[in-house]
């Protein structure tokens, strides 16, 4: 499962009483003395209850507030059914992506992060001159889990990535939609990949998280031809003939209410997985409302804020 959780961070900085399920949000609020609010507990219950609805081996999680919010989220919200692999990226707000994996999945793990890499890109205003600044970083991280078939093998099964990259948002007005540092971003990503295809050629991998833009092959934005041009990658999502409706991981709305489905949420595969998605197991997730019933995809702003998250998960079976 790919998950943008929106804004998931999780304080606590005085004990919960037992019936702290029920809490009025003041309360809840109440439990943290943090600068950034805690997510609304009726939306944090609802984003737990989605992901115990799947129960995936593998939960990639973009827009944590950290360990501390990703540990609290599983041992509170998702019964302690999972361990947690993060650390703090580069992100100017606090969010971070990282993952969760089942503990009754009992398989060898090993997590790496990528956050100190390099993408190779600088803006103009900071090319030559009295500029000591040699490349940006990735917006949060590029996170790297290994999966090993068991113990003693030297050569993982599955690797994956997962990415947040860079918004679209351009608040200094130097990088309009901020597109050349997605660009940069989406490259660092492919290189990495690359990488890793030379390093363990026998592996299957996977490539997921928020890209922030459309980078479906169909319709793709600039920035992410090169995962098309450079690597062996296709979105989960195609393969299993998911027209665009079904295919929407996030509903925008303009000021004038205009209603816009995009896929801003990927699962891409290596070549040796193709043949193995379970195409009539590989969905985007819809939330179910307060009747316990799946919702339809929100027809304007009120009804999007009243979901769990502004994205909705990305769920991908594979026959392995």
């Amino acid at each position: 499962m790919q998950l943008n959780a929106e804004n998931l961070f999780l304080f606590l900085d005085q004990e919960l009483p037992p019936d702290w399920k029920t809490l009025k949000e003041s309360d809840w609020q109440a439990l943290s003395k943090a600068s950034v609010p805690n997510k609304p507990l009726k939306k944090t219950l609802a984003l737990a209850e989605a992901v115990l609805d799947v129960f995936p081996h593998v939960v990639a999680v973009n827009e944590v507030g950290g360990m501390e919010s990703l540990r609290h989220f599983n041992r509170l919200f998702l019964e302690d059914r999972y361990e947690e692999y993060l650390v703090e990226g580069n992100s100017d707000r606090g969010i971070d992506v990282g993952y969760l994996v089942r503990r009754d999945w009992k398989k060898k793990i090993v997590f790496r992060s990528h956050r100190e890499r390099p993408i190779d890109f600088l803006y103009p205003h900071e090319r030559g001159g009295k500029s000591t600044k040699t490349s940006h970083l990735f917006s949060r991280d590029c996170a790297e889990l290994r999966i090993f078939s068991d113990e003693i093998s030297p050569i993982p099964a599955l690797i994956l990535f997962v990415v947040h990259l860079k918004s679209k948002l351009d608040p200094q007005g130097i990088d309009p939609y901020g597109n050349r540092r997605r660009a940069a971003e989406a490259q660092a990503l492919v290189k990495i990949y690359l990488e890793s295809q030379k390093e363990f050629p026998a592996s299957s991998r996977v490539v997921l998280g928020d890209f922030n833009g459309i980078a479906r092959f169909d319709q793709r934005e600039p920035e992410f031809n090169v995962i098309y041009e450079q690597t062996d990658l296709k979105n989960a999502l195609e393969l299993a003939g998911l027209e665009k409706e079904f295919s929407t991981t996030q509903v925008q709305f303009s000021r004038m209410g205009l209603r816009e489905l995009l896929q801003f949420d990927y699962v891409f595969l290596s070549q040796d997985l193709h043949d193995k998605l379970v195409e009539g197991e590989t969905f985007v997730y819809r939330y179910k409302n307060d009747m316990g019933i799946y919702s339809s995809l929100p027809m304007n702003f009120d009804e999007k804020l009243m979901q769990p998250s502004d994205h909705y998960p990305v769920v991908v079976t594979l026959e392995l």
